[in-house]
């Protein structure tokens, strides 16, 4: 992705932190969903900015900061506030390790896995325990730097995934790329009392969530944010805009 938004914006796509936006979170009077680095890596950072990210999301309990990553050996080195939602990636059984990481090393209220996209089988003896949300997508057409066609995985693989994530309790969000018969979208809401999704606006049984929340599960660019998401903290580079 970093090189598609390189052609078309012209920035080096570096890890950086956006300072002017550390200040923002503190006057949303409405509580937000917020998708943090949405472009990039954030254990790329600086482990002193990654501390400061995380303390402003602890410092507006009224929002929901969610993020994810493939970089399985740096969550756990951070505690999180109970508004932080973290994930890993896996697409295919070689990345499944990512999910023990994420379950038995770190103290998010929400752990999420995102099989997306989904580019080979996860293993039979496939354990979400300590799992609260799994969110499934295929691959959308890609053009540059490297043409890769559009790809669906096939149901052999997804419904197990689907049967697991129902066995631990874990919500199901199935992306519409995967052109799955039924639609399941569906958000984690067992967090108990308080439960700070009560305070956010939902998408309504008429709303597309994939379009109310666009910058969280459709679509990652971070231009193009619903009224009811936030900005980035952070990106790779300064291509993002506001």
């Amino acid at each position: 992705m970093h090189h598609r938004f390189e052609r078309v914006w012209g920035y080096d796509f570096e890890p950086r932190l956006h300072e002017e936006r550390l200040k923002q979170p503190y006057g949303w009077r409405r509580p937000r969903i917020v998708f943090v680095c949405s472009m990039g890596e954030l254990y790329e950072l600086d482990s002193v900015d990654v501390a400061r990210i995380l303390r402003v999301c602890g410092d507006n309990p009224r929002h929901v900061f969610i993020i994810l990553s493939q970089r399985e050996e740096e969550i756990g080195k951070y505690s999180y506030p109970r508004n932080v939602w973290v994930g890993v990636t896996v697409k295919d059984a070689a990345d499944e390790h990512r999910i023990w990481n994420l379950v038995n090393e770190t103290n998010a209220p929400v752990k999420a896995v995102s099989y997306e996209p989904a580019l080979g089988p996860l293993r039979n003896d496939l354990d979400l325990s300590g799992v609260q949300w799994v969110i499934i997508g295929g691959r959308r057409r890609i053009t540059w730097p490297k043409p890769l066609p559009k790809f669906v995985p096939p149901r052999e693989w997804i419904q197990p995934v689907i049967d697991e994530a129902r066995r631990v309790g874990a919500a199901v969000f199935l992306k519409d790329n995967l052109e799955w018969p039924e639609k399941i979208q569906e958000w984690p809401d067992n967090l108990g009392p308080g439960n700070l999704l009560n305070e956010i606006p939902r998408p309504s049984e008429t709303e597309n969530p994939e379009s109310q929340f666009n910058g969280v599960l459709s679509r990652f660019e971070p231009s193009l944010f619903s009224p009811r998401m936030g900005i980035v903290l952070a990106s790779e580079g300064d291509g993002s805009r506001k």
